[in-house]
């Protein structure tokens, strides 16, 4: 491919990843694509990671005008930084990368070979996974429709996550494709689902091109909180509001969609180490809304233990489950 016309834009918000940014940004700049734009939000992170982010741009001067580095007034979430992300933005293509993980150094180059080659609006593709103890393969469920991809995402048989795509920029100013503010999680959930319905043509490969660390103890998602939980249900619960008269299959989709979502809250509260005996009966409440069949494709397990009565007797057999799969793994 000599054809380098399409700009691809690289949309990086950061917040305290000092550990990471290093190796983050290394490996944006070292990609053999040679027309990306990249824009760093500095979300007023604490620690030294802009301090170490602008040491690594002064050593690639050759990508040093092609590169935006904001910095919020003050500490606005990642809702927030990413919405300042697309406003800054100019590529045609939006390719969304955590500043504590990484990607392969052709990764650009090569979803570029691909879209060219099938004129999709979203490309999805693999993802190696890395753990404190190990790393794995994640491949997603491959999906070539935008209705594929709606109900990969609803089944959790791949990641409702902004990154593991490049994303046509058009889609999100076309369709008024925004993050909330002040909703910093589950805000992926919100909008992929979005960008998936009006996309018109979805691609997707197993080729691994992206590196998630799961590692770093300060990420959003590394431990349980209830106000966590329940800004995820947020951006559930606002999402489905919108597909509510389009069709049986979308709402179908978001009662198995809160039906996992409340077993999955449930074992995480019971294996967190605080109670959250009133959450509990929060998502049991929830439940209560829902059928039967909802529950149908959620483990065996799972369901076992989403129908004991007892919270310490629940919260213990978590317990035991965790560390059998522990020992099996």
């Amino acid at each position: 491919m000599n054809n380098y016309n399409l700009k691809i834009s690289i949309g990086v918000p950061v917040y305290n990843v000092e550990k990471y940014i290093e190796r983050c940004a290394i490996s944006l700049f070292e990609q053999t694509y040679p027309n990306i734009e990249y824009v760093f939000v500095d979300d007023r992170t604490p620690d030294r990671s802009i301090e170490i982010l602008e040491s690594i741009i002064f050593r690639y001067t050759i990508r040093k005008s092609c590169i935006k580095l904001i910095r919020n007034a003050s500490n606005l979430g990642a809702a927030t930084s990413r919405n300042i992300i697309l406003d800054n933005c100019t590529g045609d293509f939006l390719l969304w990368v955590d500043a504590d993980d990484y990607i392969e150094l052709d990764t650009v180059y090569s979803l570029v070979k691909i879209q060219q080659r099938h004129n999709c609006d979203i490309l999805g593709f693999g993802t190696m996974k890395h753990s404190i103890n190990r790393e794995f393969p994640y491949m997603p469920h491959l999906f070539f429709s935008p209705q594929d991809m709606f109900l990969s995402i609803m089944r959790k048989k791949t990641d409702n996550t902004l990154w593991g795509r490049l994303i046509r920029r058009s889609l999100f100013f076309e369709n008024d494709i925004r993050f909330e503010d002040g909703q910093n999680v589950g805000e992926d959930f919100k909008v992929i689902i979005l960008l998936a319905y009006y996309a018109k043509k979805i691609y997707s490969v197993k080729d691994i091109f992206y590196h998630y660390d799961c590692s770093n103890p300060v990420s959003l998602m590394s431990s349980f909180s209830v106000e966590k939980a329940m800004m995820a249900w947020h951006n559930i619960d606002v999402t489905e509001n919108f597909f509510n008269g389009k069709g049986p299959f979308y709402e179908d989709a978001f009662k198995k969609k809160e039906a996992n979502t409340i077993v999955t809250q449930m074992i995480r509260c019971y294996l967190d180490k605080d109670n959250h005996i009133d959450f509990i009966k929060y998502l049991k409440k929830r439940a209560r809304n829902l059928k039967i069949k909802d529950f149908q494709e959620i483990d065996f397990v799972k369901k076992i233990i989403f129908l004991i009565p007892s919270y310490s007797m629940a919260k213990n057999s978590c317990r035991i489950m965790k560390k059998i799969q522990n020992y099996i793994s």
